[in-house]
């Protein structure tokens, strides 16, 4: 599988089952985490600023390119509350169908079910902004099909 990692992602992994076997690969100084079996043919590029200023609006974007022979289903995207903690969402494109605050997990989620076709690139855009100054860091995890096949990236964003 071909990842694309920018210098504001900083972990990779794929989370399928708790029983799962995991491997752990260092690359380039970034750890790359991933299941056995994971989901195929799928690029996940994850980029939100490094630094923002405390009021400040910006994008983090979330790119999920099918490039499998048949469709596959983007069940939603969970943002751990370590990210957000210090940085709110104002606005998310397309919007979600629903969105779930999961406390225990840590994650606030944005379910799309959206189909996607081969060859075919959904992006899913979050309008932000900078809250408290701090480092706020936490996983993106992009789900497809159920809510137990993801992909988590790690990102993080300084609030000056």
């Amino acid at each position: 599988m071909t990842r694309k990692i920018l210098n504001s992602v900083i972990v990779l992994s794929v989370a399928l089952c708790l029983p799962c076997s995991i491997l752990t690969v260092f690359a380039g100084g970034k750890v790359v985490s991933g299941a056995f079996s994971e989901p195929e043919d799928v690029d996940i590029l994850v980029h939100a600023p490094e630094a923002a200023s405390k009021g400040e609006q910006f994008t983090v974007t979330v790119q999920v390119k099918n490039r499998a022979d048949q469709p596959q289903s983007l069940n939603g995207v969970d943002v751990s509350l370590d990210y957000l903690a210090g940085i709110k969402f104002l606005e998310v494109t397309p919007p979600p169908s629903y969105t779930e605050l999961n406390s225990y997990a840590g994650m606030q989620s944005y379910y799309f079910e959206q189909e996607i076709p081969p060859g075919e690139v959904v992006t899913v855009q979050f309008t932000a902004v900078a809250g408290q100054t701090g480092t706020y860091a936490g996983n993106f995890d992009v789900c497809f099909s159920s809510t137990i096949s993801c992909f988590s990236v790690t990102t993080q964003t300084v609030v000056r």
